[in-house]
């Protein structure tokens, strides 16, 4: 299980890192903190 909610913070981050500069403080911090919270 572990391996696959790493895999999903991966992609999570690999995905929030082509939005856009405004973009990355607002929605694609949360995305990163949801995918983590999740993993624990």
């Amino acid at each position: 299980m572990e391996s696959v909610s790493m895999e999903m913070v991966q992609q999570v981050y690999k995905a929030t890192s082509a939005f856009l500069q405004h973009e990355m403080y607002v929605m694609a911090n949360q995305m990163r903190i949801a995918a983590v919270s999740i993993r624990c």
